[in-house]
């Protein structure tokens, strides 16, 4: 049984497609977590999505200190994790599990955040293609750091 996961600390899927106008958002059912933490709760309970809808901002700290460009020492700094470090956790999550990444949305107001959330899934894809590539050549290729652990 395939399953929609929706990331967002307030919104609900018809109040995001007013920020991209998917007509997915309105037409599917979905699974809904507020933080990382449900988000990787819900992953390893259920199993990988078909669909995974990424708003970034999921903390009050998110939307007063981290608007525009985002470091990773920035991202290492904060004390509640952003739909990026959801986006790191199922990247990581399916080439540990040689899974295909699912597809994905990004609702985000925050355009940083949502450009650094595109830029992990689609540089995801190329390592699972890599990765899956050096298998059969009998090599293998280190998976993204993971930053969403305890440093």
């Amino acid at each position: 049984m395939g399953y929609n996961l929706f990331l967002d600390d307030f919104r609900i899927p018809q109040d995001a497609y007013r920020v991209n106008h998917d007509p997915r958002y309105n037409l599917l059912t979905w699974t809904m977590v507020k933080s990382y933490d449900e988000f990787v709760k819900v992953v390893e309970t259920l199993g990988l999505p078909d669909l995974v809808a990424f708003d970034h901002d999921l903390a009050d700290e998110h939307y007063e200190k981290y608007q525009g460009p985002i470091s990773e020492k920035q991202y290492s700094e904060m004390q509640e994790k952003t739909g990026y470090h959801a986006a790191r956790f199922l990247i990581n999550w399916c080439i540990d599990r040689d899974l295909d990444i699912p597809e994905y949305l990004i609702h985000t107001q925050n355009h940083g955040g949502g450009l650094n959330i595109k830029s992990v899934m689609e540089s995801g894809k190329k390592i699972l293609k890599l990765t899956r590539e050096a298998k059969e050549r009998g090599e293998t290729l280190p998976t993204l750091p993971d930053y969403t652990k305890e440093q």
